[in-house]
């Protein structure tokens, strides 16, 4: 992946002053790169791949989408995860992001702006995963077209790759499968229409606090990564108990759909690995029951799957089974190690 995202970087300025008609540059974008990532990612049937360097003519910014067919097969509608070169191919974007021709057909140009940064705003509340390297950060596409600036006020979540630093295939393997499970987990929460946003989360009748804004979450944030020091800790850490030992948590209704796990097959799993981990070798906990606690992980993801079988579930031990789904290779490795 990293050679033939570096092979588009280096020659799209180029090819883009010939003839776009059978270009073999474009052709490249449409089949061979599409392939290549469908391959090396084993993106399963759930997912349509396809790739543009335009319609008729050269895309200021050519991109990759990975859609959920149960959610679009298009650019310009739902939302999906895409590869966007930047126009002036100095990176590559790997985006959470949104089509902006929906918002345009039914706002306007200048309301669906709007509309579509708030939509932004609202999924990146919802996000529960947090993966290493991505930010909610806004992306630079340097383009003044309706389209590129949609692009970039659709984004949501996602990680930057220059053009002098492209990642190795691994990292860039490991970036695309993270970010369709967050793909996944979104779509368990907001459903398939971008315009349900606004049923995902209501504040409780009775809570008139007004919940931060992603910008504000992410200056929360950035705060406390500054504390590094243990004094710097402990001082935020009493800070907090002052503000919030005399106030009632915030309560949040949420729709959600999940796949239901079989018990049967998870169970009798766990009890022929007599509850020891494949990853680490390790046991489980001991529960205050007396009995043994260890968790059941599907090596072909389910909801991709839908191969909830006894062959495609293994034992795994809380710890391994937060670093298959959150931890990059290393950590995956250590894990290994300790067998």
């Amino acid at each position: 992946m990293k050679d033939q995202f570096k092979f588009v970087l280096d020659n799209y300025l180029i090819e883009k002053r010939n003839q776009f008609a059978q270009n073999s540059l474009a052709n490249f974008i449409r089949s061979d790169l599409v392939k290549d990532i469908v391959k090396l990612s084993r993106i399963s049937n759930n997912y349509l791949v396809t790739g543009s360097a335009g319609q008729g003519n050269w895309a200021e910014i050519p991109w990759v989408c990975v859609f959920d067919k149960d959610i679009t097969k298009s650019a310009q509608h739902g939302y999906y995860i895409v590869y966007l070169f930047n126009s002036e191919m100095k990176g590559i974007y790997l985006s959470l992001n949104q089509g902006w021709t929906q918002y345009e057909i039914k706002f306007g140009i200048s309301n669906g702006r709007e509309e579509i940064k708030k939509s932004a705003d609202i999924f990146r509340s919802i996000l529960r995963s947090n993966l290493y390297d991505f930010s909610f950060e806004p992306i630079n596409l340097n383009t003044n077209n309706i389209l590129g600036i949609g692009y970039e006020l659709g984004h949501i979540y996602g990680v930057f790759y220059p053009t002098d630093n492209i990642p190795d295939d691994g990292i860039l393997i490991d970036d695309l499968r993270n970010l369709i499970g967050v793909y996944r987990e979104v779509k368990g929460i907001v459903g398939k229409n971008v315009f349900d946003l606004k049923l995902v989360y209501d504040l409780d009748e009775n809570d008139e606090e007004v919940e931060p804004t992603p910008k504000e979450k992410l200056e929360i944030n950035k705060k406390f990564v500054d504390l590094e020091t243990e004094e710097d800790i402990n001082n935020a850490l009493a800070k907090l108990e002052l503000e919030l030992q005399n106030k009632d948590p915030k309560t949040r209704r949420r729709m959600a759909t999940a796949i239901a796990r079989n018990k049967k097959v998870s169970d009798l799993i766990k009890k022929k690995a007599k509850y020891i981990c494949s990853i680490c070798g390790r046991i489980g906990f001991v529960k205050k029951n007396g009995g043994l606690y260890a968790e059941a992980h599907h090596k072909e993801e389910l909801a991709i799957s839908l191969k909830d079988i006894p062959s495609n579930v293994i034992c795994v031990c809380p710890t391994c089974h937060r670093v298959i789904h959150y931890g990059n290779n290393e950590s995956y490795n250590k894990r290994l190690n300790l067998k």
